[in-house]
């Protein structure tokens, strides 16, 4: 995770974006190699994401390069 005197100038990114972060590091459990989240900023260096973790909503800043686009799965009805 970044410290926001890292992030530069972000975009909001509207509508948020799904994404999968790549090995990121939670204080507590150490790192996970996959992380399914949400776009919903980005700069020329970081994403900032939603994460859905544990029932609770994290938000973090990761570099960008730790970050890939996947499709939703679209949701049974």
């Amino acid at each position: 995770m970044l410290r926001l005197d890292q992030v530069g100038s972000p975009d909001p990114v509207d509508p948020p974006q799904p994404v999968t972060v790549h090995n990121l590091r939670f204080d507590q459990i150490g790192v996970l190699a996959e992380v399914k989240a949400f776009a919903v900023a980005l700069s020329d260096v970081a994403v900032f994401v939603e994460i859905s973790w544990q029932g609770r909503l994290q938000r973090a800043w990761v570099p960008r390069n730790t970050v890939t686009v996947r499709t939703a799965r679209p949701r049974d009805r």
